[in-house]
């Protein structure tokens, strides 16, 4: 988006979302680079419904209508979206976290006991009948012919979708390594992935 000499956030929102109908189709988008950066460092969250955080005692604590500012992945200032003074010159990109029903921040989730690859498994056997002893012997049968392609690919479909619950860090309990590796780094999730070896007493 081309900047305009003494331009505001509210005024870059307000211009953005006021186009006709044809206009709100294309940029359905909560995203806005400002100017041309080469690369994205400097990021405006504006106006989430809430943060949810703690406060300097551990206490929790609700801030409706805040906005943050990341610089280079780090937060620099969380303030009141109406109060907050940072010129558009100090921006690359605005999200626009109150369109479409608002955005809620938290901190990142943590899943302690995940199997990244039976993501697979789950989906493909979603819609099929059977009593659970007959699901979990298909399931066993099905298992043990995936292959590291397959445990890519499910690793890829758990770590997504726990992101799209908040989730930014999981420990993964299966038994397979390099391919839970590689579909971290895909879709850049923070995983513990230890490849447990249980040892039996002789």
């Amino acid at each position: 988006m081309k900047l305009e000499k003494n331009q505001t956030i509210q005024d870059i929102m307000h211009n953005r979302n006021s186009h006709d109908f044809e206009s709100k189709r294309k940029n359905r988008s909560r995203y806005t680079v400002l100017g041309n950066p080469k690369k994205i460092k400097k990021i405006l969250i504006h106006k989430a419904t809430f943060i949810v955080t703690i406060d300097k005692n551990d206490h929790l604590k609700l801030l409706p209508n805040h906005s943050v500012y990341v610089v280079d992945n780090k937060i620099k200032k969380v303030f009141p979206a109406e109060k907050g003074k940072i010129s558009i010159n100090d921006i690359d990109l605005i999200y626009d976290a109150s369109k479409r029903g608002g955005i809620i921040i938290t901190p990142g989730f943590i899943n302690a006991h995940a199997h990244p690859p039976m993501y697979l498994l789950r989906s493909s056997m979603t819609l099929d009948k059977g009593t659970i002893e007959k699901q979990v012997k298909k399931m066993a049968l099905l298992e043990n012919k995936m292959n590291n392609d397959d445990f890519f690919l499910g690793a890829i479909g758990d770590l997504t979708e726990e992101q799209k619950n908040g989730i930014t860090t999981t420990l993964s309990h299966y038994g397979v390594f390099d391919p839970i590796e590689k579909a971290a780094k895909l879709v850049r999730q923070n995983v513990i992935n230890p490849n447990l070896i249980r040892l039996t007493s002789p």
